[in-house]
C-alpha cells in the first residue's frame, strides 16, 4: 500500500509539474511574439526615419 501511495503521489507531482511547464511555455511564446512585434515596429520606425531624412536632405541640399 505504501508503494501504491508513493506512486500515486509521484504521478500527481509529475502531472502537476507538466501542467506548470506547459503554462511556462505559453508565457514564453507570448513574450517572444511581443518581442517580435516590438522589433518589427522599431525596424519600421527606423526605416521611415531614414526615408524622411533622405527626402529632407535631397530637398535642402
Amino acid at each position: 500500500q505504501m508503494a501504491a501511495d508513493t506512486k500515486e503521489q509521484l504521478n500527481a507531482f509529475i502531472t502537476n509539474d507538466f501542467a506548470h511547464t506547459q503554462e511556462d511555455i505559453k508565457e514564453i511564446k507570448k513574450d517572444v511574439a511581443a518581442n517580435k512585434t516590438r522589433h518589427a515596429v522599431i525596424t519600421a520606425i527606423g526605416t521611415l526615419l531614414i526615408i524622411v531624412v533622405t527626402i529632407l536632405s535631397r530637398i535642402l541640399f
